[in-house]
C-alpha cells in the first residue's frame, strides 16, 4: 500500500488559522505597548532634562523659573552651557518638539520638569492592568524631578497613583 508523508491541506489551514488567531489577540496589546513605551521615553527624557537643569542650578548658573522649556532657554539667553546641551536640541518626544512639550519649574532648592497629554491624544491609551481609562476630556500630567529612574519605572509609578490614589 502506498503511504504519503506530509501535511494535508486541512492540517495546513488549521495551523495557519491558529497562528492568525494568536496574532489577532496579540496585535492590540503590541500597539498599546508602543504608546506606553513612547510615554516612558518622554518621562525618561524629562528626567534627563531635570538633571541637566539641576546641575546648572547647583552651580548657580540658573535662576528661578516657571514656564515652558523654550521660555527657559530664552530666559537663560540661549546660553545653557555644555552641561545642558541636551535641552536645546530638536529632539521629538510624543510627536512634539521637546522645547514645546515640557514645562520647567526651578526654585532655589529644586527642579521639576513636567508634560501633559490630553485624553483625546491618548483616548485609547491605558496602562497594562489599568482600572481606569484615560477619558477624552482628561489631562494626564507627568512630573519628574532629577532622579535616575528609568521611564518605564516612572510610568508604572504614575499608573499606581492614577489607579490607587496613594
Amino acid at each position: 500500500m502506498y503511504r504519503t508523508k506530509g501535511f494535508t491541506l486541512v492540517e495546513m489551514l488549521s495551523v495557519v488559522a491558529v497562528i492568525a488567531l494568536c496574532a489577532a489577540a496579540a496585535l492590540p496589546t503590541f500597539l498599546s505597548e508602543q504608546k506606553y513605551q513612547a510615554v516612558g521615553v518622554a518621562v525618561e527624557r524629562a528626567g534627563a532634562i531635570a538633571a541637566a537643569i539641576d546641575m546648572g542650578r547647583s552651580l548657580g548658573r540658573v535662576s528661578v523659573y516657571n514656564g515652558s522649556l523654550r521660555g527657559f532657554i530664552a530666559a537663560e539667553g540661549g546660553d545653557v552651557g555644555d552641561y545642558m546641551s541636551t535641552i536645546n536640541s530638536d529632539f521629538k518626544v510624543l510627536g512634539a518638539d521637546q522645547r514645546d512639550l515640557y514645562q520647567v519649574r526651578v526654585t532655589g532648592y529644586s527642579v521639576a520638569v513636567s508634560f501633559s497629554q490630553t485624553g483625546s491624544e491618548y483616548s485609547d491609551f491605558n496602562y497594562p492592568s489599568s482600572e481606569k481609562a484615560v477619558a477624552t476630556g482628561d489631562i494626564v500630567t507627568w512630573t519628574v524631578w532629577p532622579a535616575y529612574v528609568d521611564g518605564i519605572g516612572s510610568a508604572h509609578m504614575a499608573n499606581h497613583y492614577i489607579n490607587n490614589g496613594d
